[in-house]
C-alpha cells in the first residue's frame, strides 16, 4: 500500500486522498497503518498529511460515494486517490463519474491487490498487484513442508511475497495533469 502511495508521489502528486476500510471494531488499519501513523508516513514521505484527504469508509456503494463527494467538491481536493482495494476503486470511479470528475485528467486513481477485472475498467485502473499466484504458491510449497516446522516448537515462519506496481491509465503524471487543467478553474 505503501509502495502505491509511494509511486503517485515519484510521478509529481502531493495531494493524495485515501479511501481506507472501516472496520467494525475499534482496531481500524489502513493496510498496516493506523490512522495516526499513516498521517506521520505521509508526512515523512513530503505528503500532505490532512484528515479531509483520509475516509475511513464501510464497503458500500453510497459510503464511497459520500467519502469521495466530500474529498473531491471541498475547497482543495486531491490529485490522486489511494484506495483500500481495487473493489473500492470500482465505487470510486462510479462516484467520479457521477460527479463528471475524470479519470485521470482531474484526479488519478490507484487500487491496491491486482484484480484481474481492473484491467478491463474504462480507463484500466492502476494498481500495487499482490501477484496473488506466488502467494498461493507459497503457501502450497509451505504446506508440502510442514513436516520441517510445524510442532517443531520454532518461532512462526514470516514469508514475505513479491508485489509490483502496474501503472495504466488511471494515473498520470502531476505535470500532466497540471497543463491540462491550467485555466480550466479545477
Amino acid at each position: 500500500f505503501a509502495d502505491g502511495v509511494r509511486h503517485l508521489a515519484s510521478i509529481g502528486h502531493h495531494r493524495i486522498g485515501t479511501v481506507s476500510h472501516l472496520m467494525n471494531n475499534l482496531n481500524n488499519s489502513c493496510r498496516g497503518f493506523s490512522e495516526e501513523e499513516y498521517m506521520e508516513f505521509l508526512h515523512y514521505n513530503g505528503l500532505e498529511a490532512t484528515p479531509e484527504l483520509f475516509h475511513w469508509t464501510p464497503y458500500t456503494q453510497e459510503a464511497i460515494r459520500q467519502a469521495i463527494r466530500r474529498m473531491m467538491l471541498g475547497p482543495m481536493p486531491p490529485t490522486a486517490i489511494m484506495c483500500f482495494s481495487d473493489f473500492y476503486a470500482i465505487h470510486v470511479y462510479e462516484a467520479l463519474n457521477e460527479l463528471n470528475i475524470k479519470i485521470p485528467e482531474q484526479v488519478s486513481v490507484m487500487g491496491f491487490c491486482g484484480y484481474p477485472g481492473g484491467q478491463f475498467l474504462n480507463p484500466p485502473l492502476s494498481t500495487v498487484d499482490l501477484m496473488y499466484e506466488n502467494i498461493g504458491r507459497s503457501a502450497a510449497e509451505l504446506m508440502l513442508r510442514s513436516s520441517e516446522w510445524f510442532g517443531t516448537g520454532e518461532k512462526p515462519i514470516t514469508i514475505f511475497t513479491p508485489h509490483k506496481i502496474i501503472p495504466r491509465e488511471s494515473i498520470s503524471s502531476l505535470n500532466e495533469y497540471e497543463f491540462r487543467t491550467a485555466g480550466t478553474g479545477v
